[in-house]
This record gives structure tokens, C-alpha cells and sequence, in this order.
């Protein structure tokens, strides 16, 4: 319903790429996605549009790419998504009751797709339009969990772990220029086994130098200031890996396994790589998967949920990803950090320029599933930009692999150093 105001339908379709950097199709194989830009339009609208309003043009899905929508609900109070930021890969209307209004405050850019096509071409989407068939109750439980984080992410109000405090303290003394090693030492120390972890750190293979470290201030002296920091938050990560429920908890147990293992292999890789730094690397793969976090503790209310484990998969996979970089971002991570969290599961993804740390964990994850059931899911590794933008692309998938038979004992390691 657009009032008022001309609409422009631009004569270029969305590119296919640009689809799959929206929330429900970034799972989709190129065949879809290639027939979603052929059934979505590029629209631009003025000011003051009136894209939609409460339950009319339900039918339509609306992604804001360029300028900013403001959504208004039914008390009178808005929000802004802006093109390009976390929120705009996100449907503007998942339900149509999510809100009263859409209205362009700067002049958008806007595709625009018809939402059973969409759900038709892509598979089902967890939204709700009026009319529908009902859905079965664990299917409409899922609907409504997804709701409900849907638009708890867009109205800022989603409740998401806070960075443990330890963590907060170290990384702000860090920022400080008269930082040194004793004065971070006195800090680091206040916690025995955090104190420990890091002089066990230091004389690990990955760091070990001629003489054995006794000392936390010797141990930051060899890590530097940096790496101590990127280790500090790894260990005091953990501490968030925790659900009340055990078979939650079991999974929370997984997805840290799983996160230090691609953790410890972006760390290898990154050592290899020119003008990256592997103690950032191996903190961006510890924290690929962070958006699991808020969804299991949603999970945690619900146990009908918590016990279907492929509906929770679902909620899994179509969430964490958006999840996770609201997380970095209320962090104070950097763009690079909240990347690898939104596309740590992409595998066509392609950041543009030199190698950076999702591609470094886009690399690490797939190595992380050789041997696995997960690697049937998983394209051929020669084909996916990241391998082609890094140095080991130069010398083909068999190179790759000996890289990291060599980087094993390092690998493992690590990998036990962050357990």
C-alpha cells in the first residue's frame, strides 16, 4: 500500500547475492536464489511513504537496502531500520500484526517480494499471516518464539547475555595508553585461574619461547598486550555457555566444543596469513556462533520446545546468525567481529579486498567439519570465495589440508587451552 507519494520500480531486479544476505534466504542453494530475484522487484520510495499499514498487503515481504523506514506501532511509538544496518536484513513485516505502520523517513531503496512465492521457492518461513491453515501446536510454538525474538531484535529489547564483567574490566584497562604488562598483571590476578590459563597459554606450543614462564607479568610480556586481551574474554566466555535445562546445557556444551575447535584453527590459519592477527582470529571463531546463546535461553521457557530438537534446530539456524551480531554490537565489537557472526554459516560469502576474519572462520569452520556428518552439507572448498581470496588458494584444497595436518599439534593445543 504505497500512499500518497510516487513509487519507482527500478528496472534492475536484486541481484541474487543481495538476497542471500537476508534473514530467510541466506540458507538457500543458488537455484533459489536465483529464482527469488526473478520473482522480487527493486522499488525506491520518497519520503513520507506509507509502505504498509496493520493488516493490509500481508501478502508482501519489504527489506529496506538503502535509506531509512520508520515502523510505528499501535501505542504511537517508532523505530528506525536503516539500509545496511543489522535490522535491514530482516523483513520489515514478519507478521501482520508486527506493526501499525511503515513509513519512509529518507528516500529507500526497497525490494519488495510476494510472501507465499517466497515461502514456496525457499521453504517455509516461521510467519504467521491472517487466513492461513493453523499450524500444528509445536509448529505454531516455534512461529510464535520466532515472533517474538523477531521483534524483540527489531525493537532493541532483545535480552542478550552481558560480556562477563572480568572480560569488561581488562579489555577497558587495555584501551589505556599507559597500559603495561604490570599494571595488567595486577588486574589479570585477581582471578587465580584466569591467571593460571595464561601462563599455561604462554608456554604452550603456540607460545613457548626458550625459558619457562612463572610470572603473569612475564606471561603478557611474551603474549602482548593484544593476545592477552583476545585470551582473557576466550576464557571468560565460557561462563555464558550455561541453560538451567540439561539438555540445553548439553547443547550449550556443543556449540562451545564446536566453537573452540574452528577457534583453534583460525588461529593456525591467521599465523599463515599476512596482516592478520591470530589471537583476533581465534577470539572471532570462538564467537562465531555466539547468537546460539540468546536462542536456547529463550528455548529455556518453553520446554516443548526445548525437547523437539528439529524444531529447535530450525529457530537455531534462522536466528543465530542476526542474534549474534546484536550481541558483538551491544559488545562494542568492531563491523570485521559482527561479520563473523553473520556470516560465519555463509559459505558463497565474499567480504571484497584481503582476507579478513570471516574468511578466516568461513575456511576454519570447514575444516572444523571434516569427518562429520555436517560435511555433507558443505560445498567443495575450492569453490567458495573465501578459499580463493587467502593464500592457501594459490595452491588448491590438498595444500590447505597439509597446512593444517602440520598446524595439528598446535591446533590441538589450543583447542584444550580454550576447553
Amino acid at each position: 500500500m504505497w500512499k500518497h507519494k510516487t513509487i519507482t520500480k527500478l528496472q534492475q531486479a536484486p541481484h541474487s547475492e543481495l538476497l542471500r544476505s537476508l534473514y530467510p534466504f541466506r540458507h538457500c542453494d543458488d537455484r533459489a536464489l536465483g529464482l527469488l530475484a526473478q520473482q522480487s522487484e527493486l522499488l525506491q520510495a520518497p519520503s513520507d511513504c506509507v509502505i504498509f499499514e496493520r493488516r493490509k498487503e500481508a501478502g508482501d515481504l519489504y527489506f529496506v537496502v538503502d535509506g531509512t523506514v520508520k515502523l510505528v506501532d499501535a501505542t504511537g511509538e517508532s523505530r528506525l531500520i536503516a539500509g545496511g544496518s543489522i535490522l535491514s536484513h530482516l523483513p520489515l513485516n514478519p507478521a501482520a500484526h508486527c506493526s501499525d505502520q511503515a513509513i519512509v523517513t529518507d528516500t529507500a531503496t526497497m525490494i519488495r517480494l510476494d510472501r507465499k512465492e517466497a515461502e514456496r521457492i525457499a521453504g517455509r518461513i516461521l510467519t504467521s499471516t491472517a487466513g492461513e491453515e493453523s499450524p500444528a501446536p509445536q509448529e505454531k510454538l516455534g512461529e510464535e518464539i520466532y515472533l517474538a525474538v523477531y521483534q524483540a531484535l527489531q525493537a532493541g529489547s532483545l535480552e542478550l547475555p552481558s560480556m562477563p564483567s572480568t572480560g569488561v574490566r581488562i579489555a577497558r584497562h587495555l584501551e589505556d595508553p599507559s597500559a603495561d604488562s604490570d599494571s595488567i598483571a595486577r588486574i589479570v590476578q585477581m582471578d587465580p585461574a584466569l591467571t593460571a590459563r595464561l601462563i599455561q597459554v604462554a608456554n604452550s606450543p603456540a607460545f613457548k619461547g626458550r625459558s619457562r614462564i612463572e610470572s603473569c607479568r612475564h606471561a603478557i610480556t611474551r603474549l602482548g598486550q593484544s593476545t592477552t586481551r583476545d585470551l582473557v574474554i576466550s576464557f571468560v566466555l565460557k561462563g555464558i555457555f550455561r541453560s538451567r535445562e540439561p539438555d540445553l546445557q548439553k547443547r550449550m556444551e556443543a556449540v562451545w566444543r564446536h566453537s573452540t575447535k574452528v577457534a583453534a584453527i583460525s588461529f593456525a590459519l591467521a599465523r599463515r596469513i599476512p596482516d592478520l592477527d591470530a589471537g583476533q582470529a581465534m577470539l572471532a571463531g570462538l564467537m562465531h556462533d555466539i547468537g546460539v546463546i540468546p536462542v536456547l535461553i529463550g528455548a529455556e521457557r518453553h520446554p516443548a520446545l526445548a525437547q523437539n530438537r528439529v524444531m529447535l534446530d530450525q529457530l537455531v539456524k534462522m536466528l543465530r546468525a542476526d542474534c549474534g551480531a546484536m550481541m558483538l554490537q551491544k559488545w562494542g565489537f568492531g563491523e570485521e567481529f559482527i561479520d563473523v557472526a553473520r556470516h560465519a554459516d555463509d559459505w558463497q560469502y565474499d567480504s571484497g579486498g584481503e582476507p579478513g576474519y570471516s574468511d578466516v572462520v568461513i575456511i576454519a569452520q570447514m575444516h572444523s567439519h571434516i569427518g562429520t556428518p555436517q560435511m555433507a552439507e558443505i560445498p567443495r572448498i575450492d569453490t567458495v570465495p573465501a578459499f580463493r581470496k587467502m593464500m592457501l588458494g594459490e595452491v588448491g584444497p590438498s595444500l590447505s589440508l597439509q597446512v593444517i595436518e602440520e598446524a595439528r599439534e598446535e591446533i590441538g593445543a589450543m583447542q584444550q587451552l580454550l576447553q
